[in-house]
């Protein structure tokens, strides 16, 4: 049975994660610590850069065979009604491979391993989640130790960023207006600007001239979402 313990720990703001699959009492023989840089530096812009430490613990395994090992800045992003994840960005953090084809093996001892990788200038912010069915965006630094072992179970730890938007108001905003016309009934809709912060209120204007006095039933309006993610 996997079991997965996770531990805090407040020193100099590290966060410890501590896991085992041989049950609950081995959850001391090895752990993975994330520090960032600047202070344990968790908060950044788009296009800054994001670099640490990733410290690797073997307390307890004097043959522990691995495959490779991964440290990659990952932004996923999911829907918790279908619990569907997209990664919509991903970058290798780690500047030479450590997967070099063969198996190696981590003997016990204190492994240190640097990371450095730039955010795009063009990635969407994080986001919280308002209710438990909206959708969120979220960014980890992921560390994944592979177990050269088919029948042992990857080791994967996410350590939390969060991304905010660093960009300048758009030149191009705009008024809108759309107006239609159906079964003698028009209508007219105008938002007085085409581009809304995250987290503010967007506003417009409904008009309706119905002259002829048409029953309606209902009046809605939706905003859509509409993600362009490529392949």
């Amino acid at each position: 049975m996997f079991t997965l313990a996770v531990v805090f720990v407040g020193i100099c703001g590290a966060i410890v994660y501590a896991l085992s699959n041989e049950g609950s009492n081995e959850t001391d023989k090895w752990f993975i610590k994330c520090l960032f840089d600047d202070q344990n530096k968790t908060q950044y812009w788009t296009g800054d850069m994001v670099s640490g430490v990733i410290n690797f613990i073997n307390n307890g395994y004097p043959y522990l065979k691995l495959k490779s090992i991964n440290i990659t800045l990952v932004g996923p992003s999911k829907r918790t009604t279908t619990k569907h994840e997209v990664i919509f960005f991903e970058e290798e953090l780690i500047s030479t491979s450590i997967n070099n084809g063969s198996d190696f093996v981590l003997p016990v001892g204190n492994y240190t391993w640097l990371f450095r990788g730039r955010l795009g200038h063009v990635l969407p912010p994080s986001t919280r989640q308002t209710v438990s069915s909206s959708p969120y965006i979220r960014y980890f630094v992921r560390v994944r130790l592979s177990r050269s072992e088919w029948y042992k179970l990857d080791f994967q730890t996410d350590f939390p960023i969060i991304v905010r938007l660093n960009s300048s108001w758009p030149e191009n905003v705009t008024r809108i207006e759309k107006q239609e016309s159906q079964r003698g009934v028009q209508i007219r809709v105008s938002l007085p600007k085409n581009v809304v912060t995250a987290g503010n209120k967007l506003a417009f204007d409904i008009d309706i001239h119905n002259s002829e006095q048409v029953p309606i039933r209902s009046l809605s309006a939706t905003l859509v979402q509409i993600w362009e993610i490529g392949q």
